[in-house]
């Protein structure tokens, strides 16, 4: 049975009997208010979301966090917000400040290393001839 057939069904008193009529009516209105009762709860959670979500936009936050950081009245996601903000601003600040002490930054390439006649002693054949280019640009400059 859908959904279409047992409103009718519970629409038609006369089929039921006459005290139940007044019963399924009540119980039709119920489940009614109860389905209002959610859209208008779903609808003042949407509301609060977007709320807080300008709210991060004017503080220059990611405004995508808004679903996470929503609460379950203002105070809540208000409070939210700033643990948000407060750990995002101490984390950007950890990052940069490990960039500019170097630990993030790139390596330099490795450079070919330059051959001396000294450490041209030092090596063996088989080097020197595996790095047989690098060794002849050393001696003729």
């Amino acid at each position: 049975m859908n959904e279409e057939e047992r409103m009718e069904q519970e629409m038609m008193p006369e089929q039921t009997g006459p005290e139940t009529g007044p019963v399924l009516m009540r119980q039709a209105l119920e489940a009614e208010r109860q389905a209002l009762e959610a859209e208008k709860a779903a609808f003042a959670r949407q509301k609060l979301e977007n709320a807080v979500g300008r709210e991060l936009a004017v503080r220059g936050l990611p405004v995508e966090m808004a679903g996470l950081l929503t609460g379950a009245d203002e105070a809540q996601s208000l409070e939210h917000v700033e643990r948000f903000e407060c750990l995002f601003r101490e984390g950007l600040a950890r990052a940069i400040t490990e960039r500019m002490r170097g630990a993030g930054a790139p390596k330099e390439p490795a450079r070919s290393r330059g051959y001396s006649r000294e450490s041209l002693k030092g090596m063996s054949i088989s080097e020197i001839n595996a790095h047989w280019g690098e060794v002849s640009k050393a001696l003729r400059g």
